[in-house]
């Protein structure tokens, strides 16, 4: 079994339906929301702090954000920002950061797109 595989799977057994019935946006809020509560699990188990138990499932939704590496990816990428906004895991500052590379990437994927067909 590969590690898409595996992750697919669980992530269907925690959903209750297939991905695809999933918006590729939704999917990977639930992936950075199950991240978070993961790792605020684990922190409850090891006793931390609250504030350690904080910082730790914030990194832990941020660290799974979609990679900023095509549209489908940006758009996800937006609405897991949005998200963790939202729920108050992603701070203002922060999101403002994230949500300027978000920017960024689509421009350019716009302008790679807007090059390769001028070139036909």
């Amino acid at each position: 079994m590969t590690e898409k595989t595996s992750t697919r799977e669980t992530i269907e057994s925690l959903v209750g339906y297939p991905v695809e019935l999933l918006p590729t946006p939704a999917l990977n809020v639930k992936r950075c929301f199950l991240a978070m509560a993961k790792a605020a699990a684990y922190a409850d188990e090891k006793n931390l702090d609250p504030e350690e138990k904080r910082d730790l499932a914030q990194e832990a939704y941020k660290m799974n954000l979609p990679a900023l590496d095509g549209r489908a990816a940006i758009t996800a990428n937006i609405a897991c920002v949005a998200h963790g906004i939202a729920v108050g895991v992603i701070d203002g500052a922060t999101a403002s950061k994230l949500l300027y590379a978000a920017q960024v990437a689509l421009t350019l994927t716009r302008q790679k797109a807007r090059e390769k067909r001028s070139k036909k």
